[in-house]
């Protein structure tokens, strides 16, 4: 467990999240900043900080920007695809997915459909995820579901998802993990994103554009 000490007017998850890009792109290690919690300590345990010292979080390189010119001092930049819709739809042995992703002012849908239970729902949200990516990206990728499941922990649920990338450099495995909130549906994508993420930096369109 990782515990992190902020200031009165510290973000909590700004700073979660900054130290997740870090450890992700620095380490290769995973953290669900989702599961990050705000802990108040008592006034008592509280110090005054040193004089003339300040703490930073350093920023984290993006895992998924692709080369461009800096922003404006101090704004912040969009790096993540981002899930933007989830639709899904029974339809007698079958379900139907659709899950919208957004990366800066574009954004893409991809679809795909599966058997009507369990891990082919996971599966088919994990493939529809895929597609998403792949009419994100400013160069022709491939990308294919290797393998997904869901395993438990304890009292704790997470999704794995093994994904096949080919592109012009060539091919690689690539892995994920999501844990499960809530919905298992959302941890099926964040999983697939998780695997991704950290390879698409070069391969995706300018945050300004739009997917056709």
């Amino acid at each position: 467990m990782l515990h992190l000490a902020l200031a009165d007017d510290g973000d909590g998850a700004v700073v979660a999240d900054r130290v997740a890009d870090l450890l992700r792109s620095g380490f290769g290690i995973g953290v669900d900043t989702g599961r990050a919690r705000l802990v108040e300590d008592p006034p008592a345990r509280r110090r005054p900080p040193a004089a003339g010292r300040t703490v930073r979080v350093p920023a984290a390189a993006p895992a998924v920007r692709p080369a461009g010119p800096a922003s404006a001092a101090g704004a912040p930049e969009p790096s993540r695809l981002v899930i933007e819709r989830l639709k899904f739809r029974a339809a007698g042995l079958e379900v139907h997915c659709a899950v919208t992703l957004r990366h800066g002012a574009g954004e893409a849908t991809g679809e795909a459909v599966g058997s009507a239970t369990s891990n082919g729902t996971v599966r088919a949200l994990a493939g529809a995820t895929l597609r998403a990516v792949e009419a994100l990206c400013a160069v022709p990728v491939r990308l294919e579901i290797e393998y997904v499941d869901l395993t438990s922990t304890g009292l704790d649920s997470t999704v794995l998802v093994a994904v096949s990338m080919l592109s012009s450099s060539g091919s690689t495995r690539l892995t994920g993990a999501a844990a499960v909130r809530q919905d298992v549906r959302q941890a099926a994508v964040r999983a697939t994103l998780d695997a991704v993420n950290r390879r698409l930096g070069p391969l995706l369109r300018p945050e300004g554009g739009r997917a056709g």
